[in-house]
């Protein structure tokens, strides 16, 4: 499943994987921008409001009843947020032509629909109608005063607001309630027009129509003009000399432990599946160090997982734990990080590691969001191979390629969230 991909225009991408696995065909419309604390909240913002009505279908009963006539194709948006970068993203889900018992287009009817969404949003004297933008606001607010109700994801938001203060990547994808109130249709309106003629575009398609078939689609139906667009390489910095520690009080029942590390940059390459094969051992199987160590045998947490970012070269370890095992869970997890950074890996190990990765691997192939979200993934790390092909190149990894990535995971923050006794 090679991905083909042909530059439509300046600034203006796009990228097929040809599979004839599904039912379904998925195709996905992403607009890049840098990610700035100015203009978070109303991009966000943004793809809730468009998704409200169009000139053609004004409602979202009108939208949805479309959607039902094609064979109950399905469009979503949402935003997100890749290393310093900012995605929003359009998809469109629909059956594949050769379905549809009618000899209905679906695909393009369905491109039809979303070109609506996109490029013609429901106005009243040239802005976005009011009530839309403030019951969207509304939505949006609530979604941001929620993040606090999920403890360990607001411990790890505010590790990195913490260890990355004044850089792009502090900057919450849905901005700051403060940036929300802010927005009035007049200004949401003219963002829109802004990011829909100055952001990267990225058009990802998986199904059974050829590329050219799609290039052509893509060029009749989607109205792009070029554009002076480029991916902004995200802002490397490194660890800290000395680690600072922050404590924050509240009142929960688990104090949440979240060390922030930085993956230094040296001019000795390691090998491209390094990253994903030390994950494997550390953190992201279930006989990972984290797992089998620190939360197993040790019972020093409820749990305990890393979440890497490699767009960013930086890493997060989170752990739920008592209060009193604060100490011990993290000594225990730098001991973990310490012996893999020192080649202490062994051979059984490893083995499940590989094993992991491979059915990782394999598994991207069997949904169509997964094959878009990899091509998406290869072009922000200027990489190109398929899941096939990294099957392959595991062949040739070592422990001494393990032991050189994780040497370059320096611990930058110690972050701790905490109530009373625990």
């Amino acid at each position: 499943m090679k991905p083909i991909r042909s530059e439509l225009a300046d600034g203006i991408a796009l990228t097929t994987m040809h599979t004839d696995r599904f039912k379904a065909a998925l195709l996905t419309v992403r607009l890049l921008v840098p990610l700035r604390a100015e203009t978070a909240a109303a991009y966000s913002l943004l793809t809730d409001v468009l998704t409200r009505g169009t000139e053609q279908y004004p409602t979202m009963q009108a939208l949805s009843r479309r959607q039902d006539e094609l064979y109950s194709a399905n469009i979503g948006s949402f935003v997100q947020v890749r290393g310093e970068t900012q995605i929003l993203s359009f998809d469109l889900s629909v059956l594949e032509d050769r379905y549809a018992f009618d000899g209905t287009p679906v695909l393009r009817e369905g491109m039809k629909l979303l070109r609506q969404i996109i490029f013609c949003p429901l106005t009243e004297n040239g802005v976005f109608r009011a009530d839309y933008v403030e019951q969207e606001k509304k939505n949006l607010i609530a979604s941001i005063r929620s993040v606090i109700n999920n403890k360990p994801g607001y411990a790890l938001t505010r590790c990195r607001q913490t260890m990355c203060a004044g850089e792009p990547f502090a900057v919450d994808g849905n901005g700051t309630e403060a940036d929300v109130e802010k927005i009035t249709p007049e200004s949401l309106t003219a963002f829109y027009h802004d990011v829909l003629q100055s952001a990267k575009v990225e058009i990802f398609y998986a199904g059974k129509k050829s590329h050219d078939e799609l290039k052509s689609l893509v060029s009749e139906l989607f109205p792009f003009t070029p554009r002076s667009a480029s991916l902004l390489p995200a802002v490397l910095v490194p660890a800290r000399a000395e680690t600072q520690f922050i404590t924050e009080q509240m009142d929960v029942a688990q104090c949440q432990m979240v060390l922030g590390f930085r993956m230094e940059q040296t001019e000795k390459e390691t090998h491209p599946l390094a990253a994903v094969v030390f994950s494997m051992l550390f953190s992201d199987s279930p006989t990972s160090r984290l797992f089998m160590q620190v939360r197993e045998k040790l019972h020093l947490c409820y749990f305990c997982s890393a979440v890497p970012n490699l767009y960013k070269k930086v890493m997060f370890v989170c752990c739920g734990l008592k209060k009193k095992n604060f100490e011990k869970a993290k000594s225990e997890v730098l001991a973990q990080l310490a012996e893999l950074q020192s080649g202490k890996i062994g051979d059984e190990e490893f083995e499940n590691a590989i094993r992991g990765c491979k059915s990782f691997f394999t598994s991207v192939q069997d949904d169509r969001y997964q094959i878009v979200y990899w091509a998406l993934s290869r072009l922000l790390q200027n990489r190109s191979e398929t899941p096939e092909e990294s099957i392959e190149m595991l062949s040739g990894i070592t422990k001494e390629d393990i032991s050189e990535f994780a040497s370059r995971i320096k611990l930058d923050t110690v972050y701790c969230l905490e109530g009373g006794a625990q």
